[in-house]
């Protein structure tokens, strides 16, 4: 599907399962776990640059959480990163299937409230806390949108600039 969608570009994926019979000219995948960071650091020393990650992988919250905030930082500075497959973090149980998710609307182990947990910083500029230091996210997402079991995080350089006098 993906090859379909980007027509010139280079597309890599990550399995738990061996998928290098899908591998061609333009499609590469690595047989390994989302959330293992020795495993992706060697990954994105291979590949290089990255421009957009979709996160279509175990959908356990830990997981999406632990691969955002390690690939993330290494995404282009107008890199897009999508996570599908966000109502796992209502999910606890579902067709024999356990999930990580909570029926907690407040769980902060969820990736909704984890992306949700980020919206703030779109406006660490106009924060009135003192001795707030931004974090790398507060710095470099610009945008966050929800959609229905998906979310998109643009990257770039959040650094606008309060338009509010002292």
């Amino acid at each position: 599907m993906w090859k379909a969608f980007f027509p010139k570009s280079q597309i890599f994926g990550i399995d738990i399962y061996d998928k290098s019979h899908q591998d061609e000219n333009r499609i590469k995948t690595f047989k390994g776990s989302q959330a293992d960071t020795e495993f992706l650091k060697r990954v994105v020393e291979e590949i290089g640059h990255i421009d957009i990650v979709i996160d279509d992988g175990s959908h356990y919250n830990e997981h999406v959480i632990t691969s955002f905030n390690f690939l993330f930082p290494l995404l282009s500075i107008n890199g897009i990163y999508a996570v599908e497959d966000t109502q796992t973090s209502y999910k606890t149980f579902v067709h024999g299937q356990q999930w990580d998710g909570s029926t907690d609307l407040a769980a902060p182990q969820t990736s909704m409230n984890f992306f949700r947990s980020l919206v703030h910083g779109l406006n660490y500029e106009e924060f009135t806390v003192a001795g707030y230091t931004p974090s790398y996210f507060d710095k470099h997402i610009v945008a966050l949108h929800f959609y229905h079991n998906l979310v998109f995080i643009s990257k770039g350089l959040n650094n606008e600039g309060s338009n509010m006098a002292d």
